[in-house]
């Protein structure tokens, strides 16, 4: 299972063989069934003992079977497959390894053909969940992270998080190394310097603007101008300002241009989710100021600035 750990770059336990006991003869002489752990994922690794595949719909009832009895998904481990062979696996979306050369894991969201990988690109700008988890692990004064820690804290699976630790991996804000069946993933600098080390690298939150009824923005952060002006001297005359990562929500209700400002609110859409780094109501201060980053008012950018020296004052004390 090397190929799958050095391709996707998860962690992958083979337990032992499988309990077959319950399974006919026919199966049991047919395949071997060894358990697996894929990251998170319980499954069955089935291979035939003489390398030679059944029928596509033989094998469908076989694999079906199993995974019923044995009460896991199975993934088909075969020395090769002929492209039809493939389609009709992929279209019975059942998982299978041919070990170098392919991986289909749909339960993981994968379908990899290694002989044609396309070098990897150049990272430019963190993503919006990189960001998150950065300033997420700024603000809670975090020295590093576990990939199933962070995952568990803010609500996303081992894989997306291990997408994010490669990101600031290849950026060079984090050291990784093994820890048992984990990832621990180290920073290369704390606080204030690893903020301004990772700034070139860090977006403006905000991806669109529009505004929706008063009462549908209950529960969402206060951001922008108005949350702004609860933590600086700067007067916020406009409407209030609330942001959520989901445009989806509002489908229906919210408009682009607010010609009758009566009883609305203006809504940020943000890159990521920014009620799971809100503070007492309000976006939290990092993604607040990065809110601005593209701003040209010169009084808005000057209190930002004020925010911004009185934020690194408090998390040093």
């Amino acid at each position: 299972m090397q190929f799958l750990k050095d391709t996707l770059d998860i962690d992958v336990r083979i337990s032992g063989n499988a309990d077959t006991s319950k399974l006919p003869y026919l199966i049991t002489d047919r395949y071997r069934i060894r358990e697996c752990q894929l990251e998170s994922f319980d499954v069955l690794i089935v291979s035939p003992k003489d390398d030679v595949l059944e029928s596509m719909p033989t094998l469908k009832v076989q694999l079906g079977l199993i995974a019923l009895v044995l009460q896991k998904p199975t993934v088909l481990l075969a020395r090769g497959l002929t492209s039809r062979q493939r389609k009709k696996l992929i279209e019975n979306r059942q998982a299978f390894i041919v070990p170098n050369t392919q991986i289909y894991l749909p339960f993981l969201g994968v379908l990899l053909q290694e002989r044609f990988a396309r070098p990897q690109q150049k990272i430019e700008k963190l993503s919006g969940l990189g960001q998150m988890v950065l300033l997420y692990c700024i603000e809670n004064h975090l020295s590093g992270f576990s990939i199933s820690d962070i995952a568990n804290r803010l609500g996303y699976t081992k894989m997306s998080i291990s997408r994010v630790a490669r990101e600031l991996e290849q950026l060079e804000l984090v050291t990784t190394e093994k820890a048992g069946r984990n990832k621990r993933i180290t920073f290369t600098a704390q606080g204030k310097e690893l903020f301004q080390k990772a700034e070139p690298f860090l977006i403006n939150p905000v991806r669109k603007k529009v505004y929706i009824p008063e009462e549908k923005a209950i529960g969402l952060p206060m951001a922008g101008l108005t949350a702004l002006s609860e933590m600086t001297l700067i007067n916020d005359i406009g409407l209030i300002t609330v942001a959520s990562n989901s445009l989806k929500d509002f489908d229906g209700i919210y408009t682009e241009d607010n010609t009758d400002e009566t009883g609305m609110v203006s809504l940020e859409i943000w890159k990521y989710n920014p009620s799971v780094l809100a503070q007492g109501g309000y976006v939290d201060t990092l993604s607040l100021l990065l809110s601005f980053k593209n701003d040209a008012d010169a009084r808005t950018q000057g209190q930002v600035g004020v925010l911004m020296e009185r934020f690194w004052e408090k998390y040093d004390d």
